[in-house]
């Protein structure tokens, strides 16, 4: 039987966002992340430690990048008030706001591929664009060792104005005053301020070479198994096609409306693959084509 037009999945039968599923996967994270600090607290050891450190900074990128990211498009609450208040669980704790995040992710998706976007800025300081870079060095060396945090740090203090880091330093001297007062001191900055400069960092690296690096179409895919636990992350083509598609409907649309098969990655070192098989720096284009974020 020959299927017709009116029975193919169209872009908007994945729209629509859900409040339970939001909150349901705020939780979760959090939970993850407290069970991963009592487990290592009860097993101990330095190995156990690393492990827990690298655990969290996974679960970080869900909540600090895939979650924010839903929010600054609205995708993660069903009302503008919902998702702007999100920002005091996955943007504040990671020292941004929801409103700076989603002025920098705005233009990403203006000035996509082109030489004026911030990741193209960001590629050519991690030295990607070099005509003789090394990209062992680049993807598996530089970014645990240090670059990635540093990296990371110096886009905060970019990122932010004047409103948003009075808002940021509150927060975070409200937290500190609560940790220290209830003991939860040495908790805080081993399970949270370390994974998030190291660990985190690392991923949030890695993730935004992955994206966009190095593509035939302008947008790369992962499809490997982390995307259960950054909220599908890794689904990012089907995104920048459709923005009005939620994080939890991302890989059922990727499949079922035939986002492109060309720049595929099935993991970390997959896309390692990828993004070293070219000799020469990618020259991204000097136009944009616009793709506001939607309302």
């Amino acid at each position: 039987m020959v299927q017709t037009s009116e029975m193919q999945p169209t872009p908007p039968d994945f729209y629509g966002r859900s409040n339970w599923r939001a909150l349901f996967a705020l939780l979760k994270d959090y939970a993850l992340i407290l069970g991963i600090i009592a487990a290592s607290e009860q097993i101990g050891g330095g190995i156990v430690y690393i492990f827990a450190v690298w655990l969290i900074g996974m679960i970080q990128l869900g909540l600090g990048e895939t979650l924010t990211h839903e929010a600054s498009h609205f995708n993660l609450f069903k009302t503008r008030r919902f998702n702007q208040w999100s920002e005091f669980l996955c943007c504040y704790p990671f020292g941004f706001t929801l409103n700076d995040y989603r002025r920098e992710h705005s233009q990403h998706h203006r000035l996509l591929n082109t030489n004026r976007e911030q990741l193209h800025l960001d590629y050519g300081n991690h030295g990607l664009l070099d005509e003789n870079r090394n990209m062992v060095w680049l993807w598996f060396f530089k970014p645990i060792l240090g670059y990635a945090g540093v990296a990371y740090i110096r886009s905060l203090i970019q990122l932010a104005t004047f409103k948003s880091a009075q808002k940021i330093v509150l927060f975070w001297v409200a937290l500190l005053g609560i940790s220290a007062w209830n003991g939860w001191l040495d908790l805080l900055c081993l399970y949270w301020i370390v994974p998030l400069v190291w660990s985190y960092a690392s991923f949030f690296y890695w993730s935004e070479i992955e994206d966009h690096f190095n593509t035939t179409t302008g947008t790369r895919t992962n499809i490997s198994w982390t995307n259960w636990l950054t909220h599908n992350n890794g689904y990012h083509a089907i995104h920048h096609r459709y923005p009005r598609i939620p994080w939890y409907r991302l890989k059922q649309a990727h499949f079922a409306l035939g986002d492109n098969p060309t720049d595929i990655s099935r993991g970390f070192f997959d896309t390692f693959r990828q993004i070293s098989s070219r000799n020469s720096p990618q020259i991204p284009r000097p136009a944009s084509i616009s793709m506001p974020i939607p309302s």
